[in-house]
């Protein structure tokens, strides 16, 4: 997902359905008709076009409906929901600039909660609009833009781009993004988009009421025969820097099986009320009021404590467990049955940000801003030996044996297995190092005495900003402190981000690590919706994200990572430029007397190479450069081959020749005939943290796909068809993001839950997405959740099985009698054991 990438945070949950056991605790059951789920985060927000949680999505797919929707348990197969059918496709015989359309027929007699009929035009004005608003570090630059604008963003560093005015209200002569025609809604792909019937599938997709948003304030859509109306429009509705912002951010209009009745911000209690006159009924006219709730109950309940009693005492019907560390103790509550060992395509990883930023001139999270042991530097992250030595810092198998009870698996990528086109042979940044991620630090092998992995990760910051092992840079002689956030409630994370505080604090041992500065990691836990504004706003130094499927392509997943839109650009500074929006980069230096200019055109991380081009005044022939250090190389020119400098007049020379030689400027970059002087080592320092025009350096993938920054290749892979390019190109891909060690990623969880025997019609479903719960009651899909009496769940355990034959099933019990002494078998009804998660 990000313009084509931003970061979608996970959670987990366990299902409980609830049974009377016995008169002494019926008081305290939730009611029959009611379905009460406690969570440890709230949602942000009601409104589809800035949703980019799994939190808010929760009450999102209870309130709107997509086009289609994924059947049962398959992560391929859809039906229609709002549309009629599933789409016709076409793309030969198209109108200049459509790479494809996708057309859908849309049902007739859906309404909307108040009354109002759906029609086409409300599904062609909800893709508008999350066009037209595209927020930074929201899904539509994921799932949208690229297929329908052919842009990663509205938006670069030169503003909003209002030429899409044209895609999008239908100007100058261009198709129209998405066109009605009829009861049909066509959308006219700018390129294209493997995934996009599934992105149509997604929580972000769901169809809004165009008159209710409208009468709310809201964009009036497009006005057609006013261009200047309209892109004064567009500015007036692009990028809301608040959920608060959007005209739905509490209130609703959609078709769903379920209504807004009240979010109760102060007690973080939002009710929903099932819609009566609902479009998906039975043959007896029954609906979600009659075969699944009239109320469903969302608390956000941060502390474990509080949810596992109302777990036990039966006020809650479902609660997030905050973790397998919890399993044990939930495993204690009688007649429930855990259903664990699911697999999932959820990555759990903590996020360097390489461009710190300070609101106000400074931030508390990096202390002074400096080296000078009571802070870091915005940039601390930009230098590989920095997030190498985080990355070895990180105890694999403890946190897989703490956090996880062992439902987890360790991931060299994000691009993890179960998608397409993962790599099994590519190793992690720790692997690749010699480090064994299956042993916890206690049975690695020794190094100079001290564990292996601490040992490489004292060299690394030795190394760090300019020193050396031998002579270690201000980093290691000075120390450090800076401070790591996660989302309250969330163990899984509270774990990790105390692993690597402990480890970093093992190297302030000097007797086995010499001198150096005082190391200090300072942990905080901040309520979800902090966790979610500061990633926005790019003031987190370093945090902790899982990241859930919007759809299953690793379209949706690596990308999220590297490239100059990933994870909120924090990659490579606020404001990153896409490859296809097609402007140049704004970052360069030149001579005093304009002699020539140099201009960034791929910022990567600081140490690595940086792509750059340079132009003689009145001429626009430019070299081909790049920056390795402090050493800058002139990759054409036609003189001066292997000369350790070269003159401004060299260099004019060579760009008007436009010969091939080589010439290194080992030193200085001469400025011009003024005799002013750029070194190489300012003008590294010049263009680090710069934005280009794409992240990344030059290369040619395996394949022979030539690419000048890593943004062309994450586009060319959602925009090839080809199987065999496309693993080329994520090959590529898995392998940058290890040798530069972007991040760090935690871990692939297992997937669980539980229930009690009278839940019905439970489905999990890895592209829903991931392990994210879904809606209740969706029949044409196979969803209908309820607690009926005559139920014993034993559906859900054969339709899981189909699906997921590795699954086991744990019965709870507190072992006062044999009856009820837990107890866990596999799909085939034989005893397993251990019992996964139990300790």
């Amino acid at each position: 997902m990000w313009y084509w990438y931003k970061a979608k945070l996970s959670w987990r949950f366990v299902i409980v359905p609830l049974l009377v056991l016995s008169v002494a605790v019926v008081i305290g059951y939730a009611q029959q008709n009611t379905f009460v789920y406690e969570t440890i985060s709230e949602q942000e927000t009601l409104d589809p076009v800035w949703v980019f949680d799994t939190a808010s999505g929760v009450p999102i797919t209870q309130i709107y409906e997509p086009l289609t929707y994924f059947k049962g348990g398959s992560t391929s197969e859809q039906v229609p929901i709002v549309a009629a059918s599933l789409p016709v496709i076409a793309t030969t015989g198209l109108p200049a600039g459509v790479a494809a359309t996708y057309t859908y027929e849309i049902r007739s007699g859906i309404t909307f909660h108040d009354g109002s009929s759906l029609t086409a035009a409300d599904v062609q004005y909800t893709f508008l609009r999350h066009l037209i608003t595209d927020r930074a570090d929201g899904a539509t630059g994921i799932v949208f833009t690229p297929a329908l604008l052919g842009a990663g963003s509205t938006r670069s560093d030169n503003g909003l781009n209002t030429n899409f005015i044209d895609n999008i209200c239908g100007y100058n002569g261009k198709t129209q993004a998405v066109t009605v025609s009829g009861n049909k809604v066509i959308f006219n792909l700018a390129q294209a988009f493997a995934p996009f019937v599934q992105v149509i599938a997604s929580a972000e997709a769901g169809i809004v009421s165009k008159n209710f948003v409208v009468a709310n304030g809201g964009w009036p859509g497009c006005v057609g025969n006013d261009r200047n109306k309209d892109i004064d429009n567009f500015k007036k509705y692009n990028d809301p820097d608040d959920p608060s912002k959007t005209e739905l951010f509490d209130k609703e209009n959609g078709s769903g099986p379920y209504k807004l009745q009240q979010w109760d911000k102060t007690a973080k209690i939002t009710t929903l009320a099932c819609y009566a006159n609902y479009w998906q009924k039975d043959s007896s006219g029954n609906g979600p009021c009659q075969k699944a709730f009239q109320t469903i109950i969302l608390k956000n309940i941060e502390d474990d404590g509080p949810r596992l009693l109302d777990l036990k005492n039966g006020a809650a019907d479902v609660i997030d467990i905050g973790g397998p560390v919890n399993l044990p103790e939930l495993y204690k509550t009688n007649n429930t049955r855990y259903v664990v060992k699911l697999p999932s395509l959820v990555v759990q990883s903590l996020f360097f940000n390489f461009n710190i930023q300070q609101p106000g001139g400074s931030n508390p999270l990096i202390g002074s801003g400096q080296f000078d042991g009571n802070g870091i530097r915005p940039d601390f992250f930009q230098d590989i030996h920095v997030r190498k030595a985080f990355n070895y810092l990180f105890d694999h198998a403890l946190q897989i044996s703490r956090a996880e009870g062992g439902l987890a698996k360790t991931v060299a990528t994000p691009n993890i297995q179960g998608l397409a086109y993962h790599n099994p042979a590519q190793k992690g940044v720790s692997d690749t190092a010699g480090i064994d991620v299956t042993k916890t630090f206690a049975d690695q092998p020794l190094s100079g005495g001290n564990p292996l992995p601490l040992q490489l990760a004292a060299n690394e910051l030795k190394q760090a900003f300019g020193g050396t092992v031998a002579a270690p840079g201000p980093v290691w002689q000075n120390g450090f402190v800076f401070t790591i956030r996660y989302n309250s409630g969330n163990l899984r994370r509270q774990s990790a981000t105390n692993i690597l505080r402990s480890n970093l604090a093992l190297l302030d041992d000097r007797t086995k690590f010499g001198r150096h500065g005082t190391f200090n990691l300072v942990v905080q836990q901040v309520p979800f919706p902090q966790i979610l504004k500061q990633i926005s706003d790019g003031s987190l130094s370093m945090y902790a994200l899982g990241w859930a499927p919007d759809y299953i392509d690793p379209a949706d997943y690596i990308p999220q990572w590297v490239g100059s839109n990933a994870v909120t650009a924090t990659f490579s500074g606020p404001g990153g430029i896409d490859k296809l929006t097609g402007n140049k980069a704004k970052k360069s230096f030149g001579s005093s007397n304009g002699a020539f200019r140099v201009t960034a055109k791929g910022v990567g991380p600081a140490g690595n190479l940086i792509s750059l081009e340079v132009k003689a005044a009145g001429n626009n022939t430019a070299l081909s450069v790049a920056v390795s250090g402090t050493a800058i190389t002139v990759n054409s020119a036609t003189n001066a081959t292997g000369q350790a400098t070269s003159t401004a007049a060299q260099i004019r020379d060579a760009i008007n020749a436009k010969a091939e030689a080589a010439v290194l400027v080992s030193a200085d970059l001469p400025s011009g005939s003024d005799g002013s002087a750029v070194t190489g080592a300012q003008a590294k320092a010049n263009l680090e943290g710069g934005t280009g025009e794409g992240w990344g350096t030059p290369g040619t993938t395996p394949g022979g796909f030539a690419y000048n920054n890593w943004d062309e290749l994450i586009i060319a892979a959602v925009t090839k068809t080809d199987a065999a390019v496309r693993q080329d190109l994520y090959f590529t891909l898995q392998k940058l993001y290890v040798d530069n060690a972007i991040a760090l990623v935690i871990g692939n969880p297992e997937a669980e839950f539980a229930e009690r025997s009278s839940l019905n019609g439970f489905r999990y479903n890895l592209a829903d997405p991931g392990n994210v719960f879904p809606v209740l009651y969706n029949p044409a899909a196979g969803i209908n959740f309820s607690k009926a009496a005559s139920g014993n769940g034993n559906d859900d355990v054969a339709t899981i099985c189909a699906s997921y034959p590795t699954a086991v099933f744990v019965t709870g019990g507190d072992n006062s009698s044999p009856a009820t002494t837990k107890k866990a078998v596999n799909c085939q009804g034989n005893p397993f054991s251990p019992i996964p998660g139990d300790r």
